[in-house]
C-alpha cells in the first residue's frame, strides 16, 4: 500500500507503464492507489473445497513473467492454491497471467485439479459398524465376555 502523503501530487497522476487495470488500460498511480484498495475489485475470482482454497487476484503494478523470452513481458493477475485452516497456510501451487480471462480460465482449471486432487488424497471415512442400531460401550464389553 502507497501512503498518499508521501507522494507528490503530480505523481499520482503520472501515467507510466507500471500500472494497468483488469482491462489492461494504463492507469495512473493514484488510481491505481484507489482499485487497489477495493478488494471486491482486486480478487478476481475464489473456491474453496475440501479444505483447499484457490485464490485469483489482480496485481496492478505487474509481476515479472519469467516464463516469457522477452525480459519485459509482464503478468497482472496470479492465482495461489493453498490448504486453509493450517497455521501459515502453505502454497501448494501458484500460476501467473497477463489478461483477466487467462487468469479466470487458469483459476478454473486449478480449482478443478486440486478439487480432485484433494478427494483422492483424503483419508477414508471410518464406517460405523453395521448393527441395526447403537451398541452402549457396556453391551460389546458384555458380548466379549460371553464369546470366550
Amino acid at each position: 500500500m502507497v501512503a498518499f502523503n508521501s507522494i507528490d501530487s503530480d505523481e499520482l497522476d503520472q501515467i507510466d507503464n507500471r500500472h494497468r487495470d483488469r482491462q489492461g488500460n494504463l492507469i495512473s498511480l493514484g488510481r491505481y492507489c484507489e482499485l487497489d484498495q477495493d478488494r471486491n475489485y482486486v480478487q478476481v475470482a475464489r473456491t474453496e473445497d475440501n479444505g483447499i482454497t484457490v485464490s485469483t487476484v489482480w496485481f496492478g503494478n505487474g509481476i515479472v513473467d519469467f516464463e516469457s523470452d522477452d525480459p519485459y513481458a509482464m503478468c497482472w493477475f496470479q492465482t495461489i492454491v493453498f490448504e486453509t485452516g493450517v497455521g501459515p497456510e502453505p502454497q501448494l501451487a501458484e500460476r501467473r497471467y497477463k489478461t483477466e480471462s487467462e487468469a479466470i480460465e487458469g483459476h478454473a482449471s486449478l480449482a478443478k485439479l486440486w478439487s480432485r486432487r484433494r478427494k483422492r488424497t483424503m483419508p477414508p471415512r471410518l464406517a460405523a459398524p453395521r448393527t441395526g442400531g447403537i451398541l452402549a460401550p457396556h453391551k460389546i464389553f458384555r458380548n466379549r465376555k460371553r464369546r470366550r
